[in-house]
């Protein structure tokens, strides 16, 4: 089954943002889930898992006209750092869907990627591999998967249409992308109805041990407070000539068990001499 599908447009600021970079492959689960593969078959990609929180504070009482909150420096905690040894799940506390979820993706109609009027937001501005390969699946490279039970998909930044990413096959008419998401994210709301607030819960595995974490975080975070957990699987040294990330992705995704021959392969090529943060990876999905 697809993703299930929502036209109204994700909060780019809630209390808590899921954000997805690196080799990582998005595939819809069970009962309105999403699954999140992060690729291991490669040496030179590190995978991290960081929290980032910024805070906003209202400044002293001051005679009107009020003062604005004012932003503190963030605050990075690296959560785990080396490949997944076993699943983890993100769900709100208490669940309000038990054996399910309620995650769904921003898609806006029309889309198209080189029309003007393709909303921004569109989680279809990544890679889909289906639109590919209707066949490909993903292999054990990409276990084990964690599971995110809530928030809206969708694509926060667009690469610079100057970078000019186009996918190249043999035999085959080059096919011009005009932009692409150079990472996903998960808008999840976090609604507060004292005395019983929701939470959004994080639990993985450390060395065999439970590890959750929960936001909001009980202590002195204001309720302005916002939490971002970046999933990062970038390359821990990146020259862009010897970079294509297609070419990751096919030692991940099959075709009935096999892999895709050379000559049906895809690759991702940018401008030449073109070298930015908006390169090297980005994640993608398997949606049918």
């Amino acid at each position: 089954m697809p993703f299930t599908i929502t036209n109204v447009p994700p909060s780019t600021t809630p209390m808590v943002t899921i954000v997805f970079s690196g080799l990582m492959v998005l595939r819809p689960g069970a009962n309105n889930t999403c699954e999140i593969g992060v690729h291991k078959f490669s040496r030179d990609h590190e995978f991290k898992v960081l929290l980032v929180v910024e805070r906003l504070v209202q400044p002293n009482p001051a005679p009107p006209p009020t003062t604005i909150p004012v932003p503190l420096p963030p605050v990075v905690i690296p959560l785990l750092v080396g490949p997944l040894f076993a699943p983890f799940t993100i769900s709100r506390d208490p669940d309000p869907t038990p054996g399910g979820g309620d995650f769904m993706a921003f898609a806006r109609y029309p889309f198209n990627r080189v029309l003007p009027d393709s909303h921004p937001l569109d989680y279809r501005w990544t890679i889909n591999f289906k639109d590919l390969h209707y066949n490909a699946r993903a292999n054990d490279g990409v276990q084990p998967v964690g599971i995110l039970k809530t928030g809206v998909l969708y694509s926060p930044h667009l690469c610079d249409p100057e970078l000019e990413p186009t996918l190249i096959k043999q035999s085959q008419p080059d096919i011009p992308l005009n932009q692409i998401a150079s990472s996903l994210a998960a808008s999840i709301d976090v609604p507060i109805n004292p005395p019983a607030q929701t939470h959004v819960k994080f639990q993985w595995q450390d060395l065999g041990d439970q590890v959750p974490l929960v936001l909001p975080r009980n202590g002195d975070d204001p309720s302005t407070t916002r939490y971002t957990i970046y999933f990062i699987n970038e390359p821990t040294r990146f020259n862009y000539d010897e970079h294509e990330e297609l070419s990751y992705y096919y030692q991940v995704l099959e075709n009935g068990g096999a892999p895709f021959p050379t000559a049906e392969r895809f690759a991702l090529h940018f401008a030449a001499g073109i070298r930015t943060d908006e390169i090297p990876c980005a994640p993608v999905t398997l949606n049918p």
